[in-house]
């Protein structure tokens, strides 16, 4: 299982605390160190901005990246959309110093099947095109990736993961993925840090339940938050990938600190599944 660093706060502030990397410097140190571990894999997204604002700043050398696109307000054609793709992308690569991405994912699927086949076309075109290796979608719940497989077989697909968050299992999703030879990455595996929190956040008082169910049970058990984050990952290797977001280098230290270390023998079935807590786009 491999750990992805997210980039949606290398530019702009985000999550639950509304933080990002302070500076330049700490997000190169931030690099430096993943070269170190043999983490080499950035998701990054063409909304957040990034190739902008800081990728000429920053050595991306061996390091692989994902990026994310959505279907643009207005378009006249599907050669025009596609000819608006290529320039975005093109220039995006080339203010990360790179030739292509790993991996290129749809941001959003529509509750309109004809837009999601009108983006998937894009995305087939994009990849023979080589920008790109694999190409798939970023969703947010099962229901969504049920709807995609509908009408097209992704090669990645990417979804939140956590343990308020186990719709990925209960819903036999990562079995039929497997089955189907579809890389899983997870992400969200802290609820945007809320999990990590010594108390329930302010902006979530109102599932305070939750939150004091899971405080009392890392307690009882005397298991860090990280770890059991972390740890709860672990337990499925039918995932290929887990992609975190840090805001400096001792956090990545903690996370890559704990991973791989020796596991325990705990359940975590008896949290939280609130339809409303788990996404945090519901939040406010």
């Amino acid at each position: 299982m491999k750990l992805v660093i997210g980039a949606a706060n290398f530019t702009q502030k985000y999550g639950l605390e509304n933080s990002k990397i302070p500076s330049v410097n700490n997000l190169k140190k931030i690099l430096a160190f993943c070269r170190l571990k043999n983490i080499n894999m950035i998701d990054d997204a063409l909304e957040y901005g990034n190739s902008k604002k800081i990728y000429k700043k920053i050595n991306l050398k061996n390091f692989k990246l994902i990026t994310k696109i959505k279907l643009p307000k207005n378009y006249r054609s599907i050669k025009d959309l596609n000819n608006y793709y290529l320039k975005i992308l093109y220039n995006d690569l080339e203010k990360a110093g790179k030739k292509n991405y790993s991996h290129l994912l749809a941001h959003e699927i529509y509750d309109d099947q004809t837009k999601n086949k009108i983006l998937v076309d894009s995305l087939k075109f994009l990849k023979k095109k080589r920008l790109t290796k694999k190409i798939g979608v970023s969703a947010y719940n099962p229901m969504e990736v049920r709807k995609i497989l509908k009408i097209w077989k992704p090669e990645i697909i990417q979804l939140p993961f956590n343990v308020f968050d186990q719709r990925l299992i209960k819903s036999k999703i990562i079995d039929h993925l497997y089955k189907k030879k579809i890389e899983i990455h997870v992400r969200s595996i802290f609820l945007q840090g809320a999990l990590l929190e010594d108390r329930t956040p302010k902006k979530l008082m109102k599932y305070d339940k939750y939150f004091r169910n899971w405080h009392n049970w890392c307690t009882k058990n005397n298991i860090n938050k990280l770890y059991a984050c972390i740890h709860f990952i672990e337990k499925f290797n039918k995932i290929s990938a887990i992609v975190v977001g840090v805001n400096n280098l001792t956090q990545l230290k903690e996370i890559t600190g704990f991973i791989k270390k020796k596991k325990i023998k705990i359940s975590y079935k008896n949290f939280s599944n609130n339809k409303i807590l788990v996404d945090p786009r519901k939040w406010n």
